[in-house]
């Protein structure tokens, strides 16, 4: 038995380097922060959810380009999304600021992109950002009785 064992680590030991050259390699995928909101926000002060959002113009961006902002239920797709598909479009006109506070989002996961608008023409969506909503806490707690 002790000669088996032995044979057995031999094998094992000898093996680990070549598994080991072989063996695939983990690839580090990129995820949004998830961003819980408070809701204190000056651009949401009577909703009891809120998500307040922010992104940098892009490089051509003029005097004129305006944006849109798109919300998607659920969990963000693992890649930037190549389409608004599956989006629900948020901003009823592309609006010029490079902020938006959504007030209408209700507790759950949900995915969030921007698009630049130059005229008739939309960009690609932006990187996609995940906000995570959770339910309010129950308030006012008191003690009825007590023994």
């Amino acid at each position: 038995m002790k000669r088996i064992g032995s044979i057995l680590a031999w094998i094992l030991l000898s093996a680990i380097p070549a598994i080991a050259q072989h063996a695939i390699k983990p690839q580090i995928v990129a995820h949004a922060a998830v961003v819980v909101p408070t809701t204190t926000s000056a651009a949401c002060p009577t909703s009891a959810h809120c998500v307040n959002l922010s992104w940098t113009a892009p490089a051509d961006a003029s005097g004129s380009s305006t944006y849109n902002v798109y919300r998607m239920a659920g969990a963000c797709p693992a890649s930037a999304p190549t389409s608004t598909a599956g989006f629900t479009k948020l901003t009823a006109a592309p609006q010029a600021a490079t902020t938006y506070s959504d007030s209408t989002v209700t507790p759950g996961s949900w995915c969030y992109v921007a698009t630049q608008v130059a005229g008739a023409l939309e960009s690609a969506p932006s990187n996609n950002v995940l906000a995570a909503i959770l339910p309010l806490s129950p308030g006012s707690m008191v003690v009825t009785s007590a023994n």
